[in-house]
C-alpha cells in the first residue's frame, strides 16, 4: 500500500509543509482582515461574523494557526459581501476551494476569475462554473 512506502510518505509530508507555508503566505497578506477588523467593516458583531461564515455568507480562511482571516475583496460596493458566495459555498469543498475558484482564472468564466465575474455580476455562471467543479472533484 502507499502509505506504507517510505518514499511517498515522504513526498506526501513534503507537499502539506509547502502547504502550510503557502497558507501563511496568502492569510499574511495585506488583503486579510482578522474577524475583528472584517466585522467592523460589515457593521456586525464576532458572533454575527461566525454564523455568517458557518452560513457560507462570507468567506473565511483559517490555518497557518493565526485564526480566522477574511479576504477584504470579498466587500462589494454596497459594504456587504457578494450576494454569490453562499452559492460558491454549497457547490464546492470547503473555504479554500471557494478562495481558490475566486483567485484563479476559470475557463468557463471566459478565462477571468471568479471574483472578476462576481464583481460583474454575473452570479448565474459563476454558480453553474461551481457546480461543475463540485461534480469534476468530488
Amino acid at each position: 500500500m502507499l502509505e506504507d512506502d517510505p518514499e511517498m510518505q515522504s513526498a506526501r509530508d513534503r507537499a502539506l509543509e509547502r502547504g502550510k507555508v503557502l497558507a501563511a503566505e496568502i492569510l499574511s497578506g495585506s488583503c486579510m482582515l482578522t474577524g475583528e477588523e472584517m466585522a467592523a467593516r460589515l457593521g456586525i458583531t464576532a458572533g454575527e461574523l461566525n454564523a455568517a461564515r458557518a452560513g457560507g455568507e462570507v468567506l473565511g480562511l483559517d490555518g497557518a494557526g493565526i485564526g480566522w482571516r477574511y479576504p477584504d475583496w470579498q466587500i462589494g460596493g454596497n459594504h456587504q459581501p457578494y450576494p454569490g458566495l453562499s452559492d460558491l459555498h454549497a457547490g464546492l469543498c470547503g473555504s479554500w476551494a471557494v478562495y481558490r475558484f475566486l483567485v484563479g482564472e476559470q475557463p468557463e468564466l471566459d478565462g477571468v476569475t471568479g471574483l472578476e465575474a462576481m464583481r460583474a455580476g454575473r452570479f448565474p455562471e459563476i454558480r453553474a462554473a461551481a457546480e461543475s467543479h463540485g461534480r469534476d472533484f468530488s
